[in-house]
């Protein structure tokens, strides 16, 4: 959820888009301070930790490949045509074209010469 995604993506199994984020600031983590009715059901939703959640959006461009087990972080943006190799975790953006992997994803080279990555884009 609170993610776009372009045409023609490849995404692969085992993806976690936005992944879940807790908040590490407080005494405890735990999903019971941000989502207590799930435990006591005349306690709300924390909405402000709700509210944060919803501003990190996830954009992924169109022709992206995400490969098997890659985790894109909340906030991210990720240009079209980018590759996200397996198991990676991409906690940054993406620029347009560029190869990432590792843990935390690096770029790793473009998949086109700049020149033609623009003549695409066009």
């Amino acid at each position: 959820i609170y993610t776009t995604i372009g045409k023609f993506c490849s995404i692969a199994a085992n993806s976690r888009i936005n992944a879940l984020e807790h908040p590490i600031e407080r005494l405890t983590q735990h999903k019971v301070s941000y989502r207590p009715n799930e435990y006591f059901r005349w306690l709300g939703v924390d909405t402000e930790f709700r509210a944060r959640r919803q501003a990190k959006w996830v954009r992924i461009g169109h022709d992206v490949w995400i490969g098997h087990g890659a985790v894109v972080m909340p906030g991210v943006a990720i240009g079209n045509g980018a590759v996200i190799g397996a198991n990676a975790v991409v906690t940054h953006d993406v620029a347009p074209y560029m190869i990432v992997a590792g843990v935390p994803a690096k770029p790793l080279r473009l998949r086109f010469e700049p020149d033609i990555a623009a003549r695409i884009e066009t």
